[in-house]
């Protein structure tokens, strides 16, 4: 039977366990903060906008996350991306409506494990213009990150955004 007097050594095993992943989550956290900074180099001299750090788990199972990033400003946005935390391979699909919408274009696929990759709005105007009719431009773009199955790991997407 587990008393008070043996929660202080609980604590500490308690403590002693976790400790590791702490340490390596730490670690993982490092890296992510590296390469966001590598992104953010990439896309100058345009100037840093936000990012975004999608966070996903590997599994035996192939998944999709999807995001949308609005494109306020009428000038040229500079997208850095960077798969370097992929362990599987991640195709990155660039559309112009959510996928509810049956009218929906894909603008651009990239291929993102293990390499850092970058794009510009200009870019998704001009394919956006050639499939829509008097189109002016993308005021927003829905990016969909479709991961292969694979061992299981924890990995990440990191995307910084830029305005020239």
């Amino acid at each position: 039977m587990i008393t008070l007097k043996h929660t202080p050594i609980l604590a500490i095993l308690f403590i002693f366990l976790t400790s590791g992943l702490y340490q390596d989550h730490s670690k993982y956290e490092a890296k992510v903060n590296t390469y966001k900074e590598e992104c953010k180099q990439d896309i100058k001299p345009a100037r840093y906008e936000s990012s975004i750090v999608t966070y996903y788990n590997t599994s035996k199972n192939s998944q999709t996350k999807s995001l949308e990033i609005l494109l306020i400003s009428s000038g040229n946005y500079v997208f850095s991306v960077n798969g370097k935390l992929c362990n599987s391979n991640v195709e990155m699909k660039i559309y112009d409506n959510p996928s509810d919408n049956k009218k929906r274009n894909l603008l651009k696929t990239i291929e993102l494990k293990n390499q850092m990759v970058n794009f510009e709005s200009n870019d998704l105007n001009i394919a956006f213009r050639k499939m829509v009719k008097n189109a002016d431009r993308l005021k927003k773009v829905f990016i969909e990150y479709e991961i292969s199955e694979g061992s299981e790991s924890q990995d990440a997407i990191i995307l910084v955004l830029g305005l020239k």
